[in-house]
């Protein structure tokens, strides 16, 4: 049976993914080839966050990204064209599926030369 931690893990990602296949549909395909570290897992997030394209934002502007490499963490790794689970015990930087939230106090707002990944 799984636990409540992989519950919520599970959820966020199929979050995440459904922000992304939004996006898709709305605007181009997110593609961005994957680095070592959580450039490109911040790339997309903040994509997925910027406003003035069809539909946006997929995810609210007060969404907060929380970076991890703990091999204690849930994480969601960047493979290219959506996010993927990383379990605990798995070495891997990511997005910590149980750290997403909303901080509608502190929104951390994205440069102002900020263009999503693979805009025209």
């Amino acid at each position: 049976m799984p636990s409540v931690s992989y519950d919520l893990a599970e959820r966020n990602l199929n979050y995440l993914n459904g922000a992304v296949l939004s996006f898709n549909q709305s605007n181009w395909e997110l593609v961005l080839t994957t680095s070592a570290g959580t450039d490109d897992e911040l790339a997309i997030f903040n994509s997925l966050r910027y406003r003035d394209q069809p539909g946006s934002p997929y995810l609210p502007d007060t969404a907060v990204y929380a970076a991890t490499s703990s091999t204690n963490d849930y994480r969601a790794v960047w493979n290219g064209r959506m996010f993927e689970m990383v379990i605990p015990g798995n070495p891997g930087d990511g997005i910590n599926l149980l750290g997403l939230t909303s901080n509608i106090t502190n929104q951390t707002a994205l440069p102002s030369d900020f263009r999503p990944v693979g805009s025209p």
